[in-house]
């Protein structure tokens, strides 16, 4: 297999879907692992740090849409029932107007995020020589 058709692979191996309701649904790809410390953020006045997902990380991390159409974007009395490809300025701009959307896609970004760090804690573990 080359190179490209690798690199799409693991790519795809980071893709999950997330439910927006009503017939629509986006594509997202979980951050790398060397990405995940963008998304720590510590607490003022305290040592405790999480794991934060805002809108830019929806707007950046969302690949793809299903179910999407000119209504959607433009709504019912202007646009037509006609579907639309997914473009990463379109979705840009929705997410400036789709906070229920967005945090949808925040939680499960999030989730896929401790998830991945937790199957990695599991791996080391059971490595680990008894």
């Amino acid at each position: 297999m080359d190179a490209k058709l690798l690199l799409a692979q693991m790519r795809r191996n980071r893709e999950q879907s997330v439910d927006l309701g009503d017939g629509k649904s986006v594509t997202f790809r979980r951050p790398p692992e060397a990405e995940m410390n963008a998304l720590l953020q510590s607490e003022p006045g305290s040592d405790k740090v999480t794991f934060s997902v805002d809108v830019e990380h929806v707007r950046k991390y969302v690949v793809g849409w299903k179910g999407f159409t000119e209504a959607d974007l433009l709504g019912e009395t202007v646009g037509s029932d006609t579907p639309v490809d997914f473009d990463r300025d379109l979705w840009d701009e929705m997410c400036s107007d789709r906070v229920v959307w967005v945090t949808k896609v925040a939680r499960a970004i999030l989730d896929s995020v401790v998830l991945f760090i937790n199957s990695r804690a599991d791996a080391a573990k059971n490595s680990e020589p008894g």
